[in-house]
């Protein structure tokens, strides 16, 4: 069960594990035992390090689903939260973390943007604290490691000394591009060729987050004007983008 208290914030479909998509092998088998480490009887802290694009989102939303999914079959408890901090558009208070030490997975993104502001160090550390009393487990999101968080509260720096660190990092190499767009689009429902992710990269970005921008473009135009997604219909909707 997702837990949508205090606030509805619900998961991207394409958020799960099998969409993921990494170069290096040695972020692979992280990936694999952090799904391991979720399916455990216990509790765990850990974060997910990295710059922008580096998967971060993607992997707190895939953990909520996994978990919620894996847990309901092994007949155990399966509530999760996931607050995205840097989301402006939503009311985040300090507050918001009390009592979630309820919640079996919790899965806190973009914590550098609580950093250095003692109520929120305090309100996390708490969280943290009963937390692994009660058993439960915590994933948290930062663009830094651990060990350079800019901590100003004993309170937080003392919560957080026993904790694993998963290092991910931004794809860059062509083939893996591709794949991304592949697997989120055919995950939606969609046909993707290799000559439409070629010609995106090409011709658009080889960025991720703005291919992934432009494929939903894509997709959107394909079911308003339903038509199948061709390298035709791809350029002729970049086209009447530009203009």
């Amino acid at each position: 069960m997702f837990v949508q208290i205090p606030l509805r914030i619900s998961l991207k479909e394409e958020a799960t594990f099998d969409t993921y998509v990494v170069e290096k092998e040695s972020i692979a088998l992280s990936i694999v035992t952090l799904q391991q480490t979720l399916l455990e009887n216990k509790s765990n802290f850990i974060t997910l390090y990295g710059e922008q694009n580096s998967g971060k989102t993607h992997l707190l939303q895939a953990a909520c689903r996994f978990f919620s999914e894996n847990k309901n079959r092994l007949s155990g408890s399966s509530s999760t939260v996931y607050l995205p901090l840097a989301d402006k558009s939503l009311p985040f208070i300090p507050a918001i973390l009390d009592g979630l030490e309820v919640v079996k997975l919790i899965c806190i993104d973009d914590v550098e943007k609580i950093l250095g502001n003692k109520e929120w160090e305090i309100s996390l550390a708490n969280l943290i604290t009963k937390s692994q009393v009660l058993g439960q487990k915590i994933l948290i999101s930062s663009k830094l490691h651990i060990n350079s968080w800019p901590i100003v509260t004993k309170e937080l720096a003392s919560a957080i000394v026993v904790v694993s660190a998963i290092g991910l990092g931004k794809l860059t190499k062509h083939d893996a591009l591709i794949d991304v767009l592949k697997k989120r689009s055919e995950h939606a429902g969609f046909v993707f060729s290799l000559s439409i992710g070629n010609y995106l990269i090409k011709q658009y970005s080889n960025d991720l987050s703005e291919l992934i921008a432009v494929l939903q473009i894509i997709e959107d135009a394909s079911i308003v004007k339903k038509r199948k997604i061709s390298l035709v219909f791809v350029k002729q909707i970049l086209s009447e983008i530009k203009n």
